[in-house]
């Protein structure tokens, strides 16, 4: 079972190639910009909080509970601006614990390296110079974040998954080999995604193992 934003989603032509392979059900739990830790944030688009958010991570964490999946991954955007009294840190930690479902392996999908520019507008402009759409490895990462997504898994006893190396080098491109990886400055493409499948069931497969 997957909970997250748009970033879950992103992710699902992996899982769905994945689950097909070893036989498994993939079931996607994902509200767009609604993270998968249970903070109270603000909803950008409109200038207010995200109630519908809050209610949603309730409906959510009693469904996958009740559900009872063999292993629980949670994975989203790391950018939120988080309201007063809440971190991204204590709601990834509030998630990871309100899954009580007996024998779920809990897993934290690490957030990807984001582009400075919009990955498929800049390819356009620089067609036969496509590096110049690429973006420093240190200038791409949303350093607390990925902190904040490994202190939450280790307090929960879960597993961390840093797919930073499957972007980046000393450097993150928009191009690996002959697809485009990104679908805007901070989404991957369904190809590269289905790329992927691969190096995620590698990652995941010491859950997938001991979860079933």
């Amino acid at each position: 079972m997957v909970l997250g934003d748009s970033h879950a989603a992103m992710w699902l032509p992996a899982l769905d190639l994945m689950g097909q392979r070893i036989h498994w059900r993939i079931i996607d739990f994902n509200k767009v910009s609604c993270p998968a830790a249970d903070v109270s944030v603000f909803l950008n688009q409109q200038g207010r909080p995200y109630t519908e958010c809050d209610a949603w991570h309730t409906w959510a964490i009693a469904e996958v509970n009740r559900l009872d999946p063999d292993v629980f991954v949670a994975t989203s955007e790391t950018g939120y601006r988080v309201l007063a009294g809440g971190s991204l840190e204590s709601g990834l930690e509030k998630t990871l614990g309100s899954v009580t479902s007996p024998g779920t392996k809990k897993v934290v999908l690490g957030d990807i390296p984001y582009l400075q520019q919009d990955g498929p507008d800049c390819l356009a402009t620089h067609g036969s110079d496509v590096q110049s759409c690429s973006t420093p490895e240190a200038a791409s990462l949303n350093t607390a974040g990925r902190q904040a997504e490994m202190a939450a898994a280790a307090v929960a006893g879960g597993a961390y998954v840093d797919v930073v190396p499957w972007f980046c080098s000393s450097a993150c491109t928009a191009v690996i080999g002959n697809m485009v990886v990104n679908a805007d400055q901070q989404h991957i493409t369904r190809t590269y995604a289905a790329f992927l499948t691969g190096a995620l069931q590698a990652a995941l497969q010491p859950e997938l193992t001991t979860g079933s």
